[in-house]
């Protein structure tokens, strides 16, 4: 998942194509991984408080805050990955199983 993304970095100036991996190689040089790894919490709490002021007073507005708290957070987990060398694939493979189980658990796979 290292595709590339087009960033820009003001409005006068041409847009530059990056990969997710440099920009988190990039974010974990720059900060360090513990100042990471506290934001990683960080914007987990911020997504937490999202849902469930969504889950106490519904809005149909707030699924717009929801995603952006979603994004921060797989942001963080981009860099997470990288931060403690864990490939993609071994993820996937985790994903799955846990999915499996969760299925099993819902009846779906017996």
């Amino acid at each position: 998942m290292n595709e590339k993304i087009k960033l820009m970095s003001s409005p006068f100036i041409d847009a530059k194509e990056v990969s997710e991996n440099e920009i988190y190689h990039t974010a974990l040089k720059k900060w360090g991984i513990k100042f990471q790894v506290i934001m990683l919490g960080e914007e987990q709490a911020e997504l937490f408080k999202a849902i469930s002021k969504q889950v106490r007073k519904p809005t149909t507005t707030r699924a717009i805050e929801i995603a952006e708290e979603l994004a921060d957070v797989e942001v963080m987990i981009g860099q997470m990955k990288i931060a403690f060398g864990i490939p993609d694939e071994q993820v996937r493979v985790w994903k799955k199983a846990k999915l499996t189980k969760l299925g099993s658990l819902c009846g779906l796979i017996k």
